[in-house]
């Protein structure tokens, strides 16, 4: 049996990992340097594979023989955890240390699970570590599980890890989340009494993989894969890692099941049906994910792309806008992501087709009558960007689109599969 090289339903292990330079050399500087970082990402972009990877270089270097390492997976936290309960599992590694090279530290830790892992205790042993130049690095994956945590939720547990590792060289932090240090500051703001918890945390965003990075994972695929196949892969998944998996994924386990390979507008279709379903709750999850300004610009530029498409012409939906440089900055965030990019006439696209079909759906399933395509517009806050003598404009272009549509992501698989069979029998003959 030949096993399938890509993994989409587990985290990457380190030899498994697809090259981030300019992102792992911020995270090791970080480290290094005793700097409290936190990695930012949409849904299953790589976080976790990216803490286990920069864990794994660290625990072999020589910079950092002096090390203790802890990593925590928050998801694993009963809901009525404490604080002691958090530190004593957070210092399970800590302690097998201390009965052994660092028995300096014995009476501290004693007063520390005496006094219930205290932040003044706490800064104690760190200080006791300092001393005799050792460090204690704390690695939290899913860190937003404890922005709604009854009991860790608090002042004394978000100002203790801001406190300790912005003074203290003998104790670091880096987390994983969703969120972006504004809205981390915004959930826990209520609770802060001074400066907010994350303003001294250095933020490692990680975004779609370039073209060259997205190369070298399909290439895994060794002779499976043809340059028609790659272009697939990559049009269907943006560049987005976990997409770029499941997608070669899927081809994947076509071509090796299926030995008459003859019609690829059929063999693009019938995968891309299997890796479109495969994606739905990831897409639902990242757009849960986004705020209503993300949503509303990339909802835009989706139209637009899909009136381009479907209409073969370019309706300008930012163009009804009342303000339209109320889009600059989410379009920037997004392009700089790699969630949207600037196609050949100069219009913005959502790099994902298979994202673009979601959308598709997420719109038809609102747009049943013309009350219910209003409330949508007003849930996710569209429709206060359009002027009301436009509404009615923007309401008769997306009946319009969605009669061109059809069925949706099936009438959109269908015709991009049909255009790549065509693209791959032009070249073939």
């Amino acid at each position: 049996m030949i096993n399938n090289p890509f993994i989409f339903k587990r985290p990457l292990k380190p030899d498994e990992f697809v090259n981030r330079e300019d992102q792992i050399n911020i995270g090791l500087r970080c480290l290094n340097n005793s700097e409290p970082s936190v990695v930012i990402g949409d849904p299953h972009i790589g976080k976790t594979s990216f803490l286990k990877y920069l864990l794994n270089i660290v625990k072999d270097d020589k910079n950092f023989s002096n090390t203790i390492f802890s990593f925590i997976d928050t998801q694993m936290i009963g809901s009525e955890f404490t604080l002691s309960q958090f530190w004593k599992e957070a210092f399970a590694p800590l302690k097998k240390y201390v009965h052994d090279q660092l028995s300096f530290l014995y009476e501290i830790f004693e007063l520390v699970e005496k006094n219930n892992y205290g932040n003044f205790v706490l800064e104690k042993l760190f200080l006791k570590l300092e001393n005799h130049d050792w460090r204690y690095m704390l690695f939290i994956d899913e860190l937003d599980f404890l922005f709604t945590h009854k009991v860790l939720n608090s002042a004394e547990f978000w100002g203790g890890l801001r406190s300790l590792s912005s003074r203290l060289d003998s104790f670091n932090i880096m987390c994983a989340s969703r969120k972006t240090i504004i809205q981390m500051n915004q959930l826990t703001a209520e609770i802060s009494a001074g400066s907010p918890f994350f303003n001294t945390f250095m933020r490692i965003p990680l975004y779609n993989l370039t073209e060259d990075n997205s190369n070298i994972l399909i290439k895994r695929s060794e002779n499976t894969f043809f340059k028609h196949d790659y272009n697939f892969i990559k049009e269907i998944s943006g560049g987005h890692p976990y997409l770029l998996q499941t997608a070669s994924s899927k081809l994947w386990d076509f071509y090796n099941i299926n030995i008459d390979i003859n019609n690829y507008s059929n063999i693009y279709e019938k995968v891309g049906r299997e890796i479109f379903n495969e994606l739905e709750s990831h897409f639902l999850d990242t757009w849960n994910n986004w705020d209503n300004a993300f949503r509303k610009v990339i909802t835009i530029i989706a139209l637009e792309q899909l009136s381009d498409a479907q209409l073969s012409h370019h309706f300008s939906i930012e163009r009804l806008a009342e303000t339209p440089q109320d889009f600059l900055s989410e379009r920037q965030k997004l392009l700089d992501s790699g969630i949207i990019k600037k196609n050949g006439s100069n219009n913005y696209v959502v790099t994902s087709k298979a994202f673009l079909w979601w959308l598709a759906d997420e719109i038809k399933r609102n747009v049943r009558d013309e009350s219910e395509f209003k409330n949508w517009l007003q849930i996710n806050e569209i429709d206060w960007v359009i002027t009301r003598g436009n509404k009615k404009k923007l309401i008769k272009f997306v009946n319009k689109l969605l009669d061109v549509v059809g069925k949706g992501s099936m009438t959109l698989i269908q015709s991009f599969a049909k255009a790549m069979g065509e693209e791959v029998g032009k070249n073939i003959h």
